[in-house]
């Protein structure tokens, strides 16, 4: 048996244009992909599947330099891989941030890890069967789209706010969550989960204002919808 975990940039993009420099990795391409693959464990409870799985994973790169999760595209997160990569980003030395003449700026990068587990070197069994999540190959490039709140995030947050206040009756919150659920192609979600949060909202009211706050505007292709599981930050306050 054989466990391979391959990291390849795929997409460096940045507000950085002109004169400008993208963020980079301490010690290039080769230094990024040996980190990731010394530092991203192969779950335990994925020890069961054979074949491929791939993430694409949208890093927010700081002025100092800083990586963080923007969200994740992938499927079979139900074997923790996406945890995996979360622990994995969390180890990240500080980047060399995007310059734009001269000046530090805020920019995105977008990696793609890939696992794969085979019985034999020799031969790599085909993938389990898994839910029709969207796994990504051309996002950072305009093809496909991510899930979108019906009416977009301003509506979103005036439901939530309305929910806390007036329904579980929280008067005032300085919160913050990241959270993961699938969206599904008729608009409705499923699996909402929260992965971390601040502030006094507690996480089962988050996952109750997520699932009434209405239709999202399902992920996919530019030429079909698909079972999405998509991860998200928000910011919420209000007095």
């Amino acid at each position: 048996m054989r466990i391979v975990l391959a990291a390849i940039t795929i997409f460096i993009f940045s507000c950085a244009f002109g004169q400008g420099q993208a963020a980079r990795f301490p010690g290039g391409l080769k230094a990024q992909n040996n980190f990731i693959t010394k530092n991203l464990d192969y779950p335990h409870r994925a020890s069961s599947f054979y074949g491929d799985t791939t993430f694409k994973v949208f890093l927010n790169i700081d002025t100092f330099g800083k990586a963080t999760i923007d969200f994740i595209l992938g499927s079979n997160d139900d074997m923790g891989f996406m945890a995996s990569i979360e622990r994995m980003v969390l180890k990240m030395p500080a980047w060399y941030p995007a310059t734009n003449r001269g000046e530090k700026q805020h920019s995105q990068a977008l990696i793609q890890v890939h696992f794969r587990h085979s019985k034999e070197i020799s031969k790599v069994n085909q993938p389990a069967d898994s839910p029709d999540f969207l796994i990504s190959n051309r996002i950072g490039h305009g093809y496909d789209k991510v899930p979108k709140f019906r009416g977009g995030n301003v509506l979103l947050k005036r439901r939530l706010i309305d929910y806390f206040r007036n329904t579980l009756h929280i008067t005032k919150a300085d919160a913050t969550v990241r959270i993961m659920m699938i969206v599904h192609t008729d608009g409705h979600v499923s699996g909402v989960r929260v992965l971390e949060k601040t502030g006094n909202i507690s996480s089962e009211h988050w996952v109750d204002a997520i699932n009434q706050a209405g239709s999202w505007i399902p992920g996919g292709t530019i030429d079909q919808d698909m079972n999405f599981q998509y991860l998200f930050r928000l910011n919420l306050r209000y007095e």
